[in-house]
């Protein structure tokens, strides 16, 4: 008997976010389109999946999901980014997306960030994210973590 393991080859997005003093959020951010695409293939159980607007098949997929492995999270309760704009990278290899929240974030209060993306589909995902010069690392067993908002 033998042994294997599949080895996935290391792959880095990269995000924008910026929170407004008034607690807006706008997120730009890039998510490579061939594990996305299969991963919301297998999911949604979507046959020719397609991100050319924000109401197409691929977009509106990634949408729910994002709903349930990408948010903010304060007092308990889901603040979902929701998608504005969609569009490919210079390369054709990630998606572009543009989110914001509907309602401000409270800016007196703690606010977590959620994000499990694609931890459903690789068992040793993390995401790390850099905020402010904070790092985190997030996962299915780390899943959230706070951010501190800072104004000068």
């Amino acid at each position: 008997s033998s042994a294997f393991t599949w080895e996935h080859p290391l792959k880095l997005s990269f995000s924008k976010l910026v929170i407004s003093s008034e607690g807006k959020v706008k997120l730009e951010t890039h998510i490579f389109l061939d594990d996305l695409t299969l991963h919301l293939e297998y999911l949604y159980g979507l046959q020719q999946t397609d991100f050319s607007t924000v109401i197409s098949n691929g977009t509106k997929a990634l949408q729910h999901y994002l709903r349930n492995h990408f948010y903010f999270e304060q007092d308990g309760k889901k603040l979902d980014l929701w998608i504005n704009t969609v569009s490919h990278s210079k390369n054709g290899l990630a998606l572009v997306i543009g989110l914001s929240t509907t309602h401000p974030l409270n800016l007196s209060k703690e606010i977590f960030l959620v994000n499990t993306l694609m931890c459903d589909a690789f068992s040793i995902q993390a995401n790390d994210i850099k905020y402010l010069g904070e790092y985190y690392s997030l996962s299915l067993g780390n899943p959230k973590a706070e951010i501190k908002i800072q104004f000068d």
